[in-house]
């Protein structure tokens, strides 16, 4: 291969001086510089194609744990109803399913729900329908609770304690 680069710069009309190439010399740095441009382009190609990726994976990772922090997700004993020193009470359902169904509807589902007599008038005043409870039967010496054989079933209520939702 000849490589040859003339002796005598060229002057343009702009004053800027050139060396005029000759041969195969002129056709390797042009190919070269079109081949390290195209390297610099697949690089920052592969990274960026990283970046994305690593950050479909961030959001995917976080919309995975939001959804099961949610408060719908968790589930307890619900006040569904109040009436005459009763509360209606469904057990295992989430908030949601307390506030929007109605008692034919978790009846049907066979949610299992009780009708707690409550003897402290100041403290049934207080709770409030769609709030998140844990009630404790009345018990007599021997540590056995009546149950009322109704539809649902009723029970006096010996400790009802109030819960926080989440």
């Amino acid at each position: 291969m000849d490589y040859s680069i003339a002796k005598e710069p060229r002057i343009t009309t702009m004053g800027c001086r050139y060396y005029r190439l000759t041969g195969s010399l002129t056709q390797q740095i042009y190919s070269g510089f079109r081949l390290r441009s195209r390297l610099d382009y697949t690089r920052r190609g592969i990274i960026l194609r990283r970046l994305a990726l690593g950050a479909a994976l961030v959001l995917a990772l976080c919309m995975f744990s939001g959804c099961s922090a949610s408060p719908e997700a968790k589930k307890g004993d619900y006040i569904i109803s109040k009436e005459e020193q009763r509360i209606l009470v469904a057990k295992n359902i989430s908030k949601k399913d307390s506030e929007s169904k109605t008692f034919a509807d978790l009846k049907k589902n066979n949610i299992e729900i009780i009708n707690y007599i409550v003897e402290d008038s100041q403290l049934y005043n207080e709770l409030r329908i769609g709030e998140k409870v844990n009630v404790t039967p009345k018990t007599n010496d021997k540590g056995e609770y009546v149950v009322m054989k109704s539809d649902p079933p009723q029970i006096r209520a010996g400790q009802i304690e109030r819960l926080k939702d989440g």
